[in-house]
Parts: structure tokens; C-alpha cells; sequence
């Protein structure tokens, strides 16, 4: 390709090669266990004790807590002197309500960029060294691009652009070198092939099968804007233990609570939340939609429901045909159409109001094809819009068809959870689960604030959507104090794709392993050798860590990290880039889970040889022949993202961005309920409380039966049900908390929060610990039949008998031998595609170390 000039002053691979003189490519060895070797200089000099420097200037830039920890993406001014960061502040807003917090992590960004463990230049793997034995030799940035366009090119040639494979995942969410922003362009102009992450989707799933009418377009963030619970007289907090996971979000929480708010908590455990509950409702693991299946009982049979609302705004009434699950609708009136217009009965004699001979004659009826409902005042059937008084149970024939209202299949549903039936699954007292259920129906606005404690079991999906239909029964929606999804919040449209197309969901993470050994995803051929690494630690963060280290890796011909401090994919690299981090680059935060853009300011320089997301992505994609679509500068791409009539007329644009730091990019009045106006963009317009078309998250071919979740029923877990055929031989469920001190591995590896979390400890109940002779801080051996791992243990007295708790978010090298995700297991969910990480059961032993 020829070389073009450019409006632009953005890099590009054949400016950077001209303008860079080559790095000595001397040999180092390296230690795996400190990432790489200090090199000469005083690049830290001064830091501790910048303020007794001659210069007394400090300037101060916008910045942003780029984690998905919520996406909450705090806002925070960092302080820079003499070129070095020295401390970050809070932003202040005007927003009434969205007062920053920045949490402890938010808080630890000048130890990150200032690491004496940061990657401080690019390395390939020392010949003839094995992936893992952390053996480096240091290399230039040329032959580092050089090296990987000619792999990538030699790889792609034989096996097709997509054989390369990255992984899209959140460590930067960002515009423009987020995995919405830069990494998206990239993989969609170059044909590599996106990693679908496959993390946090059960529950997303679940959400939207009942908002948008079917599970592909998935969405976490359902629930109303967090400052919303101030409306709230009960605030269900339901598998999440915010002041840990979310501290961000907790103080809204608190408020509520001195406002009158009636807190209650659904966990599995006694948690740091529980400590401020005003009711604790503890469950036995996976068991969470049996729970809300019979509040649904209890509300029904004490008539607790509202009808007005399920009647209008839901699809109570609509008529299932029972040949096929599908809705009825005016084309499954077939017979003579003039005489049908003329009777006012179709051919059969089954009398059909709302429709005049022009529609039944292939006009209007031939576009719209409405709904029918059974309208009980004409006894007769009629478009939903029709009819005055549609009813919701009994059976009927519809021109011989069977054909029952949605509402009749949900009650018969629910008739099977009475709160006997209910207490002996869930462990939840009968008293407790019908005191739950008439809060739930007479103490409302509920503002049900959810997360991903349930999502990590197989049947979280079916929780999700159980509890939207719970809402939908009371009324519980586009209400102020209302709410029912993701506790982060509604969202308005992403702007950050910045690609002239949105790539699709990709490869999922789950499937990864068997692609690569077979080279098929279905009956599909898809081969995969090379892996390239990007704001993501799939190795770290993915079930079964033995399969893909001992199974995977091995099989794949290339792997490429590029990242700021050594991760457990890194060290598995052959070739391992510098990035740099967050505050050292240009860029833009766009409304994901939180309502506004900010401006993120670079407030020094890359330290080292590290280089920014977008920059890698420019040389690479030079290399390999789509430099024209990166010629830009990181404000051409924020333009990019910004370039929306939506966003125009509510003043959005980046010049208006960088003198204000932060735009709210959503009418205040909307945001605070869930679709007030009660339009739902679901293909019905209502809540789908009956969903007639389950579909998979992603489509590879693979067999599943859509009938498992038309309707929210109790399906066991796969492993930490009670009837497990693993609980005599491993009796333990073993749950991975979110904790406060990483986000994911993220941040994992700093000082001061290792400080407060300095190594990986597994909690067990003392009737547990007492039955296997451990007491505080014994070394145990927890195992299965999947592999180990060696680690303290720590008795907590909020769990009850049977579960054990292992923190995630260490790595490899955190623990005395082992890895916590050698103990589970990757089972794919052929709806959801999800990580399951709670159905993983154990047995836990002292050992001698």
C-alpha cells in the first residue's frame, strides 16, 4: 500500500518506524514473579516528596476511573507537579444526587502508574523458553510491531483474518482506547475476531427477555438511576453486597434508609450489608427464583396483584397458542376473508370484532397484524387495542385453535410454589417468604437493586426474569422510587463505537477452549492460532484456568499481551507490550451505566516505553494494511463518538466537553423511573411476562429448547443444588466474592491495597472448620476433582454450614501453590453463555506447609 498523507497528525506505523531509532535488542532475563527488571533512571524520583520541590505550581486535570467496577467511572481531579502525579482529589458536580465517592481503589492510581513492576518496554519470550517460565529478552517497539504484523499476516494468509483472536474485555472503558472505542474499530476493520467475554450475561439475559422481548439484546441496566431509591419505601438489595462490590453506590442506599426507606437484603450469607439491613433474608445457593416464584404465589392468592397494570401494560392477556407457544394474532384467522368482513366471524364461525373489509382485505390488518385477546364484553376475540375488558385465564378455541391467555400459564406456573414448597428448597421460613411478598406488594415503590450473586449460577437467568415479572404483577415499573434490573442504573444510548460498524458479539470466552482444539465452533470451521491480548486478563478471569494454560496455550502458534503491570496472560505471552495508563492519554468516557460524558485529560507522559491502546492498534493496523482507518488523533475519535443529532441538540459536543469536564447526556425527568412513559421496546410494546421467543446470546448453531424459559421456572443448579450427584464426595459450595480491594484482577497488585488485602484467604464456616480441625489462619488444601489450590483459611461466622467463600481477583502467583479457578468448571449454558463460577462444589483440608 502506498503511502497517503493525511489532514491528521495521528501515528501511524510508517511515521513511527521513521521517526523511532531502534532500542538495543541486548538479552535480559527476567523474573515471572516481578513482571520485568528495573531499568536505569529516576523515573521515580521525587514522587514521595514532590512537595518539597522548588516549585510550588500544581496543575490540575480531569481525569476518570476508567474499571468496570459498575460503571459508575468516577470522576477525579489529578494534581500534577514538576510532571508527576502526586495525588487525585474528587470531582466536584452540581448534579443534586451523583456526588462522587470514589472508593479505595479509585483512590490508588498514583501507586499504579508509579509501580516499580510496571512493564517499562516491549519483550518477546526468550527462545527456547517454555510460555510461563518468565524467561524475557527486551526489544525495540519496531521489531516488537514488525514481529507481530508479520506473524498476524503469515497466520491470516493460511488460516483467514479471523484465526486471531482478542479478547473484549473491560479493563479500559473508554472511547477511544476502550473495548467500546479503539479495540472495537480495530477488530472490525482487520476481521480478527472479538472475544465475546462471557461474564455478567445470566442476569442481562433474564432482564431482557421480559423488557425487550427476547434475550439477544441484553442489556445490564434496566433498573432506574441509583438516586432513584430516595422515592423508595423498600430498597430490596438482592444478590449484591454493594458497600463491598460498589461502595460507590452505597451512600445512596443510606439515604433512602434516613428517608424512611425499609432496607432488606437477599443473600447467602451474612455480608458487610446485612450489618444494615433492617430485614436479612438468607437462601440456600441457586435457589434464588423458587424464592420469588412464591412471593408470586402469596401475591396471587391473596389478590395482592395489579390488575389495571398487567391487564394494559403487560402481556397478561395475550392468547398462547398451545400448538406452538406463539401469541395469537388476526393471521390465524384464515377462511374466506370477504365473508369473515361481511359475518363478522371468520370461516369457522368464531366471532372477531375490530376489524372493518378493508384491513381483512390485505390493508392495515395485512402491516399490523395485531394481537387478539378474548374481549369478555363483546364475548368475542378483538385486537388488544380493541378490546374493553380482555380476560386473563380460562381456555379457548380460536378457529380451532387452542388457545389460553399468558396469565393463565403464569398462575399455573406459580401454583406449584406455594411458601411450603418454597422454605424447603430455598431454606427461607414460610413466615419470612410471606411477610416478603406483602412488603413487596403493599409496601411499595420497591427499588430492587440487583447485582451479580445470582448471575454465577446457571439458572440466573430465570432469577432475573423471574423478578421482572414479580414487578410487573405490582405494578413495580416507570414509577418514581420503582425499580427492577441492574443496580447501575438506566443508560441512554453508547456513543464510543467509533468503527463504521458495530462488530458482533464474537467468540464467546466459554467456547474458546473447544475451538481451539477442534477448529470448529458448531458445525462452523474456525480455526484459531493466535491470541492478542488487550485491556483484558482472560487467563486470570475465565472457569478452569488447567484447561486453558495446559490444553489451549500450547495449541495456539501466537500470544500477545499488551498491558501496564504482568498478568497471568502475559506471562503466558511470546511477546509482551507496555501500555500505558489511563491518566497518560487523551480520551472520553460516554454514558454506559451512569447518565454524562467526561473529558479524560492526560496529566503526564507515558512513563517508560509504554504506549496507549490506540497507538498499538495504529501500528499494528498500518502493518497490516488498514492505516487509513487510524489516522486520527484521540480528539478526531472523541468527535467520532460525539457526532449525533441526539447529541447535538443536548449540547454535547467536545468543545462544550472540555470546558465543562462532565455533560449529562440524558433528560433528568426521564431517567429516575424505568420507561416511565410505559412504552417498552419489546415487539409487543409490553412486559413480555410470557416470553413466546427465547433465543441464544449468540447463535454458533448449537441445540437448546426455547419452551426451558418462556416462563420463569425453578430449575436446579448444576452443582450447588442439594441434589447433587458431587455433594457426597465435595459437600462444599464454594462462592467467589466481589470484593472492595480489585476489580477483577485489576489493581490487584498495588501497594496499599495489599496492604488491606495482602493475600488470597478462603472463609469457612466454624461448624465446617471445626468438623476438619481448622482454626484461624491454617493452611488448607480446598480440591475437587478438577485440580487445587493451597491457601489460609479464616473462620467467618456469616456463613452458614455447607458454603465457603475465595475472594476472586488474584492471580497465579498470589497463592502458596494452585489457582481458585482450577476448582471450577466451565459449563455452558447453550441460552446465556456465562460464566457459571458458583456451581463449583469443594471439600477443604488442613495441610502441613
Amino acid at each position: 500500500m502506498s503511502e497517503t498523507k493525511s489532514p491528521h497528525s495521528g501515528l501511524t506505523r510508517r511515521s513511527f518506524l521513521k521517526a523511532t531509532s531502534a532500542i538495543g535488542a541486548s538479552a535480559i532475563c527476567m523474573s515471572a514473579a516481578s513482571g520485568c527488571a528495573a531499568i536505569a533512571g529516576n523515573e521515580l524520583a521525587g514522587v514521595a516528596n514532590a512537595k518539597e520541590t522548588d516549585s510550588d505550581t500544581t496543575i490540575e486535570k480531569s481525569v476518570v476511573c476508567q474499571i468496570n467496577c459498575g460503571l459508575q467511572n468516577c470522576g477525579m481531579i489529578a494534581h500534577v507537579r514538576d510532571g508527576k502525579l502526586v495525588k487525585t482529589t474528587v470531582a466536584k458536580d452540581d448534579h443534586p444526587h451523583w456526588d462522587r465517592r470514589p472508593c479505595l481503589r479509585g483512590r490508588s492510581h498514583v501507586q499504579w502508574i508509579y509501580h516499580p513492576d510496571r512493564i517499562k518496554f516491549p519483550m518477546k519470550r526468550l527462545e527456547g523458553t517454555e510460555r510461563g517460565a518468565g524467561q524475557w529478552e527486551r526489544i525495540s517497539w519496531e521489531e516488537a510491531i514488525d514481529l507481530i504484523v508479520a506473524r498476524f499476516k503469515a497466520l491470516r494468509g493460511e488460516f483467514g483474518d479471523g484465526c486471531v483472536v482478542m479478547p473484549n474485555l473491560t479493563g479500559t472503558y473508554s472511547s477511544v482506547n476502550g473495548f467500546m472505542g479503539g479495540i472495537l474499530r480495530f477488530q472490525n476493520v482487520t476481521g480478527i475476531t472479538p472475544m465475546d467475554f462471557s461474564l455478567d450475561y445470566a442476569a442481562a439475559c433474564g432482564y431482557s427477555r421480559v423488557f425487550f422481548g427476547a434475550n439477544a439484546a441484553v442489556t445490564n441496566s434496566e433498573g432506574s438511576q441509583p438516586w432513584a431509591m430516595l422515592n423508595a419505601r423498600t430498597v430490596l438489595l438482592w444478590g449484591i453486597n454493594m458497600p463491598e462490590s460498589r461502595p460507590q453506590y452505597w451512600h445512596w442506599v443510606m439515604d433512602a434508609k434516613e428517608k424512611g426507606a425499609r432496607i432488606v437484603s437477599v443473600d447467602v450469607r451474612y455480608t458487610t450489608q446485612s450489618a444494615k439491613a433492617d430485614e436479612n433474608v438468607f437462601l440456600n445457593p441457586g435457589t434464588d427464583t423458587a424464592l420469588v416464584l412464591s412471593m408470586m404465589n402469596v401475591i396471587l392468592e391473596n389478590e395482592w396483584y395489579d390488575l389495571d397494570f398487567i391487564t394494559k401494560y403487560t402481556v397478561a392477556p395475550f392468547l398462547v397458542k398451545e400448538s406452538d407457544g406463539q401469541f395469537l394474532k388476526a393471521s390465524d384467522f384464515s377462511g374466506d376473508i370477504s365473508e369473515t368482513a361481511a359475518t363478522g366471524t371468520s370461516a369457522s364461525g368464531v366471532p372477531v370484532v375490530g376489524f372493518s373489509a378493508e384491513d381483512l382485505a390485505g390493508g392495515d390488518l395485512a402491516v399490523s397484524d395485531p394481537y387478539l385477546v378474548y374481549d369478555q364484553d363483546r364475548d368475542a376475540f378483538a385486537p388488544v387495542d380493541v378490546a374493553a375488558n380482555p380476560v386473563l385465564t380460562g381456555s379457548f378455541n380460536a378457529n380451532g385453535i387452542s388457545v389460553v391467555p399468558a396469565f393463565s400459564l403464569l398462575k399455573n406456573l406459580i401454583s406449584q410454589y406455594p411458601p411450603s414448597t418454597a422454605a424447603e428448597i430455598t431454606g427461607v421460613s414460610e413466615e419470612q417468604i410471606v411477610g416478603l411478598a406483602r412488603a413487596f406488594a403493599k409496601e411499595g415503590p420497591v427499588y430492587i437493586c440487583s447485582l451479580y450473586g445470582f448471575d454465577r449460577y446457571d439458572n440466573g437467568d430465570l432469577t432475573a426474569q423471574a423478578l421482572c415479572v414479580l414487578s410487573a404483577l405490582v405494578g413495580n415499573i416507570g414509577k418514581p422510587g420503582a425499580s427492577v434490573g441492574s443496580a447501575a442504573g438506566a443508560v441512554s444510548q453508547n456513543f464510543a463505537y467509533t468503527a463504521p460498524t458495530k462488530p458482533g458479539p464474537g467468540l464467546p470466552l466459554l467456547c474458546f477452549p473447544d475451538v481451539v482444539k477442534t477448529g470448529k465452533l458448531g458445525a462452523m470451521d474456525f480455526p484459531v492460532k493466535a491470541m492478542f491480548s488487550m485491556a483484558a486478563n482472560p487467563i486470570a478471569n475465565c472457569a478452569d484456568a488447567n484447561e486453558f494454560k495446559n490444553e489451549v496455550l500450547p495449541l495456539l502458534d501466537f500470544v500477545v499481551t499488551h498491558d501496564s503491570i504482568m498478568s497471568d496472560t502475559a506471562q503466558y505471552s511470546d511477546v509482551v507490550l507496555p501500555a500505558a495508563h489511563w491518566f497518560e492519554v487523551d480520551d472520553m468516557q460516554s454514558p454506559a451505566c451512569a447518565p454524562f460524558f467526561q473529558i479524560n485529560e492526560k496529566c503526564i507522559e507515558p512513563l517508560y516505553e509504554a504506549k496507549s491502546n490506540i497507538e498499538v492498534l495504529s501500528l499494528i493496523a498500518d502493518g497490516l494494511g488498514y492505516g487509513e482507518y487510524f489516522q486520527y488523533t484521540p480528539d478526531d475519535y472523541m468527535k467520532m463518538a460525539l457526532d449525533s443529532d441526539e447529541l447535538r441538540a443536548l449540547g454535547i459536543t467536545l468543545e462544550a466537553l472540555k470546558e465543562k469536564k462532565r455533560l449529562y447526556a440524558m433528560n433528568e425527568g426521564l431517567v429516575d423511573t424505568n420507561w416511565p412513559t410505559r412504552q417498552f421496546p419489546s415487539p409487543s410494546g409490553r412486559l413480555e411476562i410470557y416470553q413466546p421467543n427465547v433465543v441464544k446470546r449468540i447463535d454458533w448453531g448449537q441445540e437448546f429448547d426455547p419452551t426451558t424459559r418462556q416462563l420463569p421456572y425453578y430449575q436446579e443448579p448444576l452443582e450447588a443444588g442439594a441434589g447433587s450427584e458431587l455433594a457426597g464426595s465435595y459437600p462444599l459450595n464454594c462462592i467467589q466474592e466481589h470484593g472492595r480491594w480489585r476489580v477483577h484482577t485489576t489493581f490487584g497488585k498495588l501497594p496499599i491495597l495489599r496492604e488491606l488485602s495482602p493475600e488470597p484467604i478462603i472463609y469457612l464456616a466454624r461448624s465446617d472448620a471445626e468438623a476438619r480441625g481448622i482454626v484461624d489462619e491454617d493452611i488448607v488444601r480446598v480440591f475437587n476433582d478438577r485440580g487445587e489450590v493451597v491457601i489460609k483459611a479464616i473462620i467467618d461466622d456469616g456463613l452458614p454450614s455447607g458454603l465457603v467463600n475465595l475472594p476472586k481477583g488474584w492471580e497465579a502467583d498470589d497463592f502458596i501453590s494452585g489457582n481458585y479457578q482450577n476448582l471450577t468448571k466451565r459449563y455452558i449454558n447453550p441460552i446465556v453463555i456465562s460464566e457459571p463460577f458458583c456451581e463449583c462444589r469443594v471439600q477443604v483440608e488442613r495441610v502441613e506447609v
